[in-house]
């Protein structure tokens, strides 16, 4: 009986432990290189802990990362291997480990065979000419990939990068692409950079944003250009934008931006606005913008939260009016202003 309820207490232990072997088995690859970055001495490749072992076969001696995704021995090339579930070492075959090397960006890698991305081999990309275009883009010179991946109908000999790499917008000769999407209404000869996020061509003005590209509707591109104190506001011979949002009633050639332009408060001779709303009441003439003390870094919490104007009559939050304080009363008006962490002194 004694030796049942041992037995009992036993049983669930070693489930348990065994359990938490698969696992770690399981994502052993997932953590290996997060181990040895930390283990490693500053500006060494080689370590001094146990290799990790490769389908039950312990690797070389002298194991190391060469990359995010690449592993040497002295005989093989390995390859972290992204899956649904995780990572997984693998082996790379055919990679010849004598001209092995990793390129710039981490992703990708070449021989004097193959290129290779993410651990894997990019199948017919010619290593004697492949080389990196941006993050996203490659080019060899048969072929244009995006994210590893051939993009299909573009022209690597006249492939090129349109403005700063971190937009992702390129072109070839008849193509206008962003994030691996071709834009089926830019025009190619005509379509350049214009300044921060905006583009054109001659028939429309693009707003690139981190996840999309969409056309200003109604922009004038031969009028447009953006304002040297906030890249983000831009006008041309009718209308003014914020962003890719026409400001509605705003006066092109009265229209200001407010000090600091981090508020997002502009005026023209009639208005005073708040982004691309306007401010109902408000008094062009008298407004200005109250700085909170510190300083705003742009878009930073407290600006997006709480950004505060007063003209001759009112005080205004977030481009509301504030009913029943005055604009002139600086202790009600402090104390208004602690409500979000902050003061007047």
């Amino acid at each position: 009986m004694f030796k049942n309820k041992k037995l009992l207490i036993l049983a669930p232990v070693l489930l348990l432990s065994l359990i938490l072997i698969i696992y770690a088995y399981s994502f052993y690859p997932l953590f290996y290189p997060l181990l040895i970055s930390l283990l490693r001495p500053s500006g060494l490749t080689e370590y001094s802990i146990k290799p990790p072992y490769y389908e039950g076969q312990k690797v070389g001696e002298k194991f190391a990362t060469i990359g995010q995704y690449y592993y040497l021995d002295e005989n093989s090339v390995y390859g972290v291997i992204s899956y649904d579930n995780g990572y997984m070492l693998k082996k790379i075959i055919e990679a010849d480990r004598g001209t092995f090397e990793v390129l710039k960006d981490g992703y990708f890698a070449k021989d004097k065979n193959n290129v290779y991305y993410q651990g894997q081999t990019l199948k017919g990309a010619d290593p004697d000419t492949f080389k990196i275009v941006s993050l996203l883009y490659a080019k060899d010179v048969k072929k244009v990939y995006c994210q590893g991946k051939e993009f299909i109908g573009i022209d690597p000999l006249t492939f090129q990068i349109i403005g700063t790499r971190d937009w992702h917008v390129a072109k070839d000769i008849n193509n206008v692409v962003f994030r691996c999407e071709k834009i089926s209404s830019a025009d190619s000869a005509s379509f350049v950079f214009v300044e921060s996020f905006y583009f054109k061509d001659k028939n429309n003005i693009y707003f690139v944003a981190s996840d999309r590209a969409s056309i200003i509707e109604g922009a004038d591109p031969f009028s447009f250009s953006t304002y040297k104190s906030n890249a983000d506001y831009s006008r041309d011979k009718n209308f003014v934008y914020l962003d890719n949002k026409k400001i509605n009633g705003a006066d092109p050639n009265t229209f200001t931006i407010l000090e600091p332009s981090v508020h997002f408060y502009s005026k023209d001779n009639k208005r005073v606005f708040y982004y691309e709303n306007t401010v109902n009441g408000a008094d062009p003439d008298t407004f200005i913008v109250v700085d909170l003390p510190g300083g705003c870094q742009p878009r930073s919490s407290v600006c997006w939260e709480n950004t505060y104007g007063r003209d001759k009559n009112y005080v205004y939050r977030n481009g509301e009016k504030i009913e029943g304080l005055q604009p002139n009363n600086l202790e009600q008006y402090n104390n208004e202003l602690k409500k979000s962490g902050s003061s007047l002194y």
